[in-house]
């Protein structure tokens, strides 16, 4: 039955080309848009979800379109919450670079020092703690590193920013993903660089609100259970009360017991497939 039914329909579908055309193309297009809907969606979704601090970084703002503030808001908020652990304030603008080749624009981010600790970027090397703990210091990006220096180490070489001032490479970073908010850079420079751009005083003054702030609370504080595991030793778990824990509280000496079984011997056996020869004829 429905063979036949196929049969006639198909039949229907060569006689009325127009009208095959017409729903094919309306069904091709239709299928289209909900495949792009479900990647914008999924794109979405998915953004800045890799912070291992996600639950805890807040962005500063006055409301759903506005969130740029003086610098001077982010040190007042630490300063007088307890409950803030660390902030980071950020501003993207383009640089010029100079090259072995000429000069080269590229999209820089000038963060704070604890960026790094704050958001999960992959840090191909550098400590996330050390790569912009001092002024003139500044992280790449893999693909740019490429550009610049080949194969060659750029650890500990210098980019010239502005035809006027020298900046240490202290890490390198893998390329910013799409699924962030965090404006896209090539290279990513300690924040008190922008006093070349905006003048000594622009860390001090409230008069210019042109800057983005994060800030990351402290560990919610409670009693929790901490899990040790590593290959070849029992699983240890360890009470830890952070009711009254301060940053940096120790947690003691965790020892770790062998879990593997030492063998006394082991015995290997083998058997070679014979091999026959054959004389030629």
């Amino acid at each position: 039955m429905w063979l036949t039914n196929l049969k006639t329909y198909r039949k229907f579908l060569g006689n009325n080309k127009l009208y095959t055309l017409v729903t094919l193309l309306g069904f091709a297009i239709s299928l289209m848009f909900v495949l792009l809907l479900s990647i914008y969606v999924k794109q979405e979704l998915s953004v800045d979800k890799f912070h291992k601090n996600k639950d805890r970084i807040y962005l500063l703002a006055q409301d759903k379109q506005t969130a740029h503030f003086s610098n001077r808001a982010a040190t007042l908020i630490k300063d007088n919450l307890p409950e803030i652990e660390s902030y980071t304030r950020i501003v993207s603008r383009p640089v010029t670079i100079e090259t072995e080749t000429g000069k080269m624009n590229i999209q820089t981010l000038f963060a704070d020092s604890a960026f790094f600790n704050m958001f999960s970027f992959d840090l191909l090397e550098g400590e996330p703690s050390k790569v912009l703990a001092t002024k003139k210091t500044a992280v790449v990006t893999k693909s740019l590193a490429h550009k610049l220096f080949k194969d060659e180490n750029p650890i500990g070489k210098f980019l010239n920013i502005d035809d006027s001032t020298a900046v240490a490479i202290t890490g390198v970073m893998s390329d910013f993903p799409n699924n962030t908010q965090i404006p896209k850079s090539e290279v990513v420079i300690n924040y008190h660089m922008i006093q070349k751009y905006w003048g000594d005083n622009i860390l001090t003054e409230w008069n210019n609100s042109s800057f983005g702030t994060y800030l990351m609370k402290n560990v919610v504080q409670g009693k929790y259970r901490l899990k040790v595991s590593s290959i070849g030793f029992e699983v240890k778990t360890k009470p830890v009360d952070l009711s009254q824990a301060k940053q940096n509280t120790s947690l003691g000496l965790i020892i770790l017991e062998a879990s593997a079984v030492q063998l006394d011997g082991a015995e290997v056996k083998a058997t070679r497939t014979g091999i026959s020869e054959k004389n030629p004829q």
